[in-house]
């Protein structure tokens, strides 16, 4: 995937990240979550304007994070085989860094995966 410099900066960020608290329940950055789980800019771009839609377009209470993966399984087909925890992650990276409507819900998705 990398070229061996390329890597190795990949490498360097993650160290970084991790050392402040980085993991998937906690996502410091929502591009180095991308890379984590192959996902490239123009998925990370169509997820945006999917997990932005929902935000907007839905009522808190019904909010689910069944309804983000089946939005992201129908742009990412490989995001069938995601725990719902990696979905969590990606709803609070975007929440944070791009989906301000988000937040409300991104900050309550682990009580929806304590239930499970």
């Amino acid at each position: 995937m990398f070229r061996e410099k390329e890597q190795l900066l990949y490498d360097a960020i993650g160290e970084i990240a991790e050392h402040i608290g980085n993991n998937i329940k906690n996502p410091i950055s929502l591009s180095l979550l991308c890379l984590d789980l192959n996902l490239s800019f123009d998925d990370k771009g169509k997820i945006f304007m999917s997990f932005g839609k929902i935000a907007r377009s839905r009522n808190f209470d019904d909010l689910n994070l069944q309804l983000f993966k089946k939005e992201l399984i129908s742009i990412v087909p490989e995001a069938q085989d995601y725990a719902d925890v990696v979905v969590a992650g990606l709803i609070k990276a975007f929440a944070k860094s791009l989906i301000p409507e988000l937040y409300p819900y991104a900050s309550v998705v682990d009580l929806e995966l304590d239930r499970e």
